[in-house]
């Protein structure tokens, strides 16, 4: 509890606190060959006296899938898929695990260059500057994935059906059966 107490007291004194860290605006993210990318944020102020930014961590994701059963429903017929997806995130919700990749930049730079990433996968990207006693907010998010025509990679993918199968009526539960032109219902 002190330890807390003083770090609060430390950043008051050096006058940073995360609300004045400027959060960093990612503009343009592009796709490099054979599989890496870019992006390039807005320039910071990075001088505060002080306690100035000392730097920008890019933190880089692979975007978690999750898997989703569900009935779809076609005249009489039931079939039941099961489907692998990414999540999504936001501006408030960021990735539980760890990032696969951390980048710290200067303070006064505005592109980083990630040379490689895998097709066919989900990544989400987010910048964030710091001092040396606190962090920004995070940036915005970007989430992009690197097509490709091979299909071994495609089979990383999270966009895709892992299995369908015919569903006899009396496997369905009541309150999942809808008996509509085309419908799908999660479970």
């Amino acid at each position: 509890m002190h330890l807390l107490i003083f770090a609060i007291i430390i950043q008051v004194l050096l006058g940073y606190t995360e609300e004045a860290i400027p959060e960093i605006y990612i503009r343009h993210l592009g796709i490099d060959d054979p599989s890496g990318f870019t992006i390039r944020w807005d320039p910071i102020e990075v001088k505060n006296g002080t306690d100035p930014i000392i730097g920008i961590k890019i933190k880089v994701w692979r975007t978690p899938c999750r898997i989703r059963t569900f009935n779809h429903h076609v005249g009489d017929q039931v079939t039941r898929i099961v489907k692998s997806e990414r999540l999504k995130f936001n501006r408030t919700t960021l990735p539980d695990e760890l990032p696969e990749l951390v980048s710290i930049v200067k303070p006064d730079e505005s592109s980083l260059s990630v040379p490689h990433v895998d097709p066919e996968v989900w990544y989400h990207v987010r910048a964030i500057a710091f001092t040396a006693t606190a962090e920004g907010p995070h940036s915005n998010p970007i989430q992009f994935k690197i097509n490709t025509a091979d299909e071994n990679d495609k089979e990383k993918s999270c966009e895709r059906i892992i299995s369908q199968t015919a569903v006899a009526d009396e496997d369905i539960a009541p309150t999942v059966l809808i008996k509509e032109k085309s419908s799908y219902v999660d479970f």
